[in-house]
């Protein structure tokens, strides 16, 4: 469980940054 977490908390700091990235451009 504790895994399964931490593996969407990940994805969900890749996306915000993937957005932060496309903003900024």
């Amino acid at each position: 469980m504790k895994n399964h977490l931490k593996k969407i908390s990940e994805l969900t700091k890749g996306d915000l940054f993937e957005i932060g990235a496309e903003v900024v451009a």
